[in-house]
C-alpha cells in the first residue's frame, strides 16, 4: 500500500506496476502524482466534483477517476469488465480508510447497450487500459467473456434518483452505448465526460470486414489499393455510428473539450479523427 497525494487530492493504492502502452512500464501512481498523468482530467474533477454528488465512472480501470472523485466527497458507482484491471481496482479502493470506501460501489460489469454478455478484447494485456468490446486491427488477438448491464438497469439496480457527473472510457464502446443512454440523460441532466476513440472504431470495421482466415490474408487484403478500399469502406461504416452518437448527444447544450474550452458542435466530427476526451453538459461550465 502506497499514500497518493496530488494537489488535494489523497487516497491510497495498492498497485503500482500496470502496462499502459505497446510496452511494461513501471509506475503509474508516480506518474499521476508527479502531474503527468492527464493533468486536465484531474483538473476537470478537482473542479467539478463536490461532496454528495453521485458520479458513475463507466471503464474504471484501476481506480483514478473512481479514488479521485471518492476523496472529493462523491459517491461512486465504478464499472469494470476487464477482470485483471477489476481486481486491482478492488484492491485499491480497500486500501483506503473505511469512510472512502462506504463511498464507492464496485460492479465487475460492463455497460451495452442490451445488457447481454460480450467478448472483451485486448489491446496488449488484460489489466492494461486498453480493453474494449470491439475487435479492432492491432489487438493482442486475446479475449474473455464478461458479463453486462445496460445502463436503464444499472441505474435502477443502483436506486439512483439522480445523477450529477459520468465518465465514460469504454474504448470505442461509447459509439453503441451513448445512443441507447438518451433517455436517461436527459432525464438527469448529468455532466458528460466522454473519452472518444473514433479511430479504434474504424479500426474494428476494418479488421470486421477483412476476410476471415490466415493472418497473411489479412496483410494481403490491406495491401496497395486493398488497403485504401478496406479504409474507405470501414470509414463510411463508422460514419454512421458516429451520426448517431452525435445525434444522441444533440440535448446538451454545451460541448467542451478536455480543457473545457467550449466547441462548436459543427466541428465535433473534425475533433474525433484523433483520440479525444469531449465534455456535455447542460449547464456552462467555467475553466
Amino acid at each position: 500500500m502506497r499514500t497518493i497525494n496530488r494537489g488535494n487530492i489523497r487516497f491510497n493504492v495498492a498497485d503500482d506496476h500496470v502496462r499502459v502502452s505497446d510496452e511494461m512500464v513501471g509506475g503509474f501512481w508516480d506518474s499521476f502524482s508527479s502531474g503527468t498523468w492527464e493533468p486536465s482530467t484531474v483538473a476537470m474533477l478537482e473542479k467539478l466534483i463536490q461532496p454528495g454528488m453521485q458520479v458513475l465512472d463507466i471503464g474504471a480501470w484501476r481506480g483514478p477517476v473512481t479514488l479521485i472523485a471518492s476523496s472529493r466527497g462523491a459517491i461512486v458507482h465504478a464499472f469494470e469488465p476487464d477482470p485483471v484491471a477489476f481486481a486491482a481496482l478492488e484492491a485499491n479502493v480497500k486500501a483506503n480508510d473505511p469512510e472512502l470506501v462506504a463511498r464507492i460501489h464496485l460492479h465487475n460489469l460492463a455497460v451495452t447497450h442490451d445488457g447481454t454478455p460480450i467478448k472483451l478484447f485486448t489491446r496488449w494485456a488484460f489489466g492494461d487500459s486498453g480493453s474494449s468490446i470491439l475487435p479492432r486491427l492491432r489487438d493482442s488477438g486475446a479475449s474473455v467473456q464478461v458479463t453486462s448491464t445496460t445502463f436503464d438497469q444499472a441505474v435502477s439496480d443502483a436506486g439512483l434518483d439522480r445523477i450529477d457527473f459520468i465518465k465514460m472510457d469504454i474504448e470505442g464502446g461509447e459509439f453503441h452505448l451513448l445512443p441507447g443512454m438518451r433517455g436517461a440523460l436527459e432525464r438527469f441532466k448529468p455532466v458528460l465526460r466522454v473519452a472518444v476513440h473514433y479511430p479504434y472504431l474504424v479500426e474494428h470495421f476494418q479488421k470486421m470486414n477483412a476476410p476471415r482466415g490466415w493472418r497473411r490474408r489479412l496483410k494481403k487484403v490491406l495491401a496497395g489499393s486493398g488497403k485504401k478500399d478496406a479504409r474507405a469502406s470501414a470509414e463510411q461504416q463508422a460514419r454512421v455510428l458516429f451520426d448517431r452518437f452525435a445525434g444522441s448527444l444533440s440535448g446538451f447544450p454545451y460541448l467542451y473539450d478536455h480543457n473545457l474550452r467550449p466547441i462548436e458542435r459543427e466541428a465535433l466530427f473534425e475533433r474525433v479523427q484523433e483520440l479525444t476526451e469531449l465534455v456535455f453538459s447542460y449547464e456552462p461550465l467555467r475553466r
